[in-house]
């Protein structure tokens, strides 16, 4: 299941920025810097922290490793501009726990 970012005018004009295959956007938000900031539950290995311009530019930032990361919150944008969200994790016993990860647009999580 897919999915399509856009945009919508106050006059009611569509234009769609961004079609998604099968990875389907969740959680979106605007970053200070006006563009679009979302993650994907699939794609990469359990999901991928993603930009969106308001031009329609797609840019995948960073994959969630499988057993690793899986996102599950949307992403919120600090004043620092560094991202923060929720993700499931696996430990060393291999028991889900809940773990909170910190993005910026210069490095990995």
């Amino acid at each position: 299941m897919g999915g399509a970012l856009f945009r919508i005018t106050t006059a009611g004009t569509a234009t769609v920025l961004h079609y998604f295959d099968r990875l389907g956007p969740k959680w979106l938000r605007r970053g200070i810097d006006g563009h679009i900031y979302g993650v994907t539950f699939q794609g990469g290995d359990a999901g991928v922290f993603f930009r969106v311009t308001t031009t329609g530019s797609y840019t995948p930032i960073q994959s969630f490793d499988s057993g690793v990361f899986s996102p599950h919150t949307a992403p919120i944008q600090r004043p620092d501009g560094s991202f923060y969200g929720g993700a499931s994790s696996l430990d060393a016993a291999s028991r889900h726990v809940d773990v909170i990860y910190r993005m910026t647009l210069t490095e990995k999580a």
